[in-house]
């Protein structure tokens, strides 16, 4: 697909990178580390999974094109992809985790995907999902306040404008990703656009090393907007902090 046929401008080359960086996370480098230190039990693979994943994004995504940045929010740790080129910003997470968030019928908590969305302002969900609704201050000047608050904080290290945001969600079944699609949001959670991009996951895995886990995902916690002040503030580098390399990689452009 060429850049002008699709809403998320990122070339393909960089598609291929994200998903392998991925795809390399929950296979191959969890079972080197398996091979490496042989544990007795092994309580937070699915953990390890996204320290391997955001490892990988910020080492292989070439500099020139992007600013990878870490984000805290309460004890959990993720990695912010800013396309300096288009100004788009991406996040990942699982599918199933976007479908839990934006189901949900009672939300007195703000996410972090509620700040970023809010930058996509003017979309429209590409269809109605006919549900009731009873999101506390979700309309409110409160809510707005603190989503604009949450937003501010969390792109306060992003060296430009983000003029769009992207959520990268994927789909894995054990240690193989089954699903990649990118997600363009309306402030309220709706899809405005889904493109796939399944045809970059790489197919060169042993798919007989699978591996028995307990799908659960309670990563990225929610942020309580009735103790927003009490939740302490990211000012250290191992917080939040630009991506630095060692070395100047190649050209992708």
């Amino acid at each position: 697909m060429s850049l002008d046929e699709t809403k998320v401008p990122i070339l393909d080359n960089h598609k291929s990178l994200i998903i392998r960086s991925v795809a390399d996370a929950f296979n191959k480098d969890v079972k080197a580390f398996k091979e490496e230190f042989d544990l007795e039990t092994y309580n937070n693979v699915k953990f390890l999974k996204w320290d391997f994943t955001n490892t990988n994004i910020i080492r292989n995504l070439p500099h020139q094109n992007f600013d990878c940045v870490k984000a805290k929010r309460g004890p959990w740790i993720f990695v912010l992809i800013y396309d300096k080129i288009s100004g788009t910003l991406f996040t990942l997470m699982r599918k199933d985790r976007f479908f839990e968030i934006q189901e949900k019928t009672n939300r007195d908590k703000i996410h972090y995907i509620d700040a970023f969305s809010s930058i996509n302002k003017g979309e429209k969900a590409s269809e109605v999902i006919y549900k009731q609704i009873d999101i506390f201050d979700m309309d409110s000047k409160a809510w707005n306040k603190e989503v604009n608050v949450v937003l501010e904080d969390l792109l306060k290290h992003i060296p430009g404008e983000v003029k769009k945001y992207v959520l990268l969600t994927f789909k894995n079944e054990k240690n193989e990703i089954v699903d990649f699609s990118a997600l363009i949001l309306t402030p309220s959670l709706g899809i405005a656009y889904e493109e796939s991009w399944n045809e970059f996951i790489p197919a060169d895995y042993d798919l007989t090393s699978r591996e028995t886990e307990v799908a659960v995902d309670t990563e990225d916690e929610d942020i309580d907007l009735t103790l927003r002040e009490n939740v302490e503030k990211d000012t250290g580098e191992n917080d939040i902090q630009l991506r630095k390399t060692e070395k100047e990689k190649d050209s992708d452009t």
